[in-house]
C-alpha cells in the first residue's frame, strides 16, 4: 500500500504507487509552450527605435541589446508587436514612466496621478489615526460610577 501527504487535512492518505511517487509541485517537463501569441488579431513587425523600448531603459547592459530585445546583427531592434490601439497606449506610458525627467513615478502624469496619491494618503492617515482612536478606547476604559 502506498501513502502520500494530504495538504488538506495535513495527515498521511493512502493513494495510488504513481501519485505517492509524485510529490505535489515536481512535474515532469513537458517541451516549450510554443510561439508567442497576443490577444489582438494583427501584429506588425517593428524595426524602428520608436516602437522598441531600448534596453537602457530596462536595465541592461549595451552590450546585450542585441541578444536581448531580437536585435539582429548591425543593432538594430526588431520586435514583434501587437498592432492594437491598446498596446500603442501601453507603449507611450511605458516611454513617460521611463524618462529620465527628476520626477518620481506618481508625479510623472501630472494631476491624475497626484489626486490619486494624496487621496491614498489621506486614506492611510485616517485609518491610521482612527486604530489609534480604537486602541487608545480599548487601553483607557470608561471610569464606573
Amino acid at each position: 500500500m502506498f501513502y502520500k501527504f494530504s495538504s488538506l487535512n495535513n495527515r498521511l492518505a493512502p493513494s495510488t504507487q504513481m501519485a505517492a511517487y509524485s510529490p505535489q509541485g515536481l512535474t515532469p517537463y513537458m517541451g516549450d509552450s510554443g510561439p508567442i501569441t497576443y490577444s489582438s488579431k494583427t501584429v506588425k513587425l517593428s524595426s524602428t527605435v520608436e516602437n522598441v523600448v531600448p534596453a537602457a531603459g530596462r536595465g541592461l547592459a549595451s552590450s546585450a541589446t542585441g541578444a536581448a530585445s531580437g536585435g539582429v546583427a548591425g543593432g538594430a531592434n526588431v520586435a514583434l508587436v501587437p498592432d492594437a490601439p491598446g498596446y500603442k497606449k501601453v507603449m507611450e506610458l511605458q516611454k513617460l514612466f521611463c524618462r529620465d525627467d527628476g520626477k518620481l513615478v506618481w508625479m510623472k502624469r501630472g494631476g491624475r496621478d497626484m489626486g490619486g496619491y494624496y487621496a491614498s494618503m489621506a486614506l492611510m492617515m485616517g485609518g491610521l489615526g482612527y486604530a489609534f482612536y480604537i486602541i487608545y478606547k480599548m487601553s483607557v476604559p470608561k471610569k464606573e460610577n
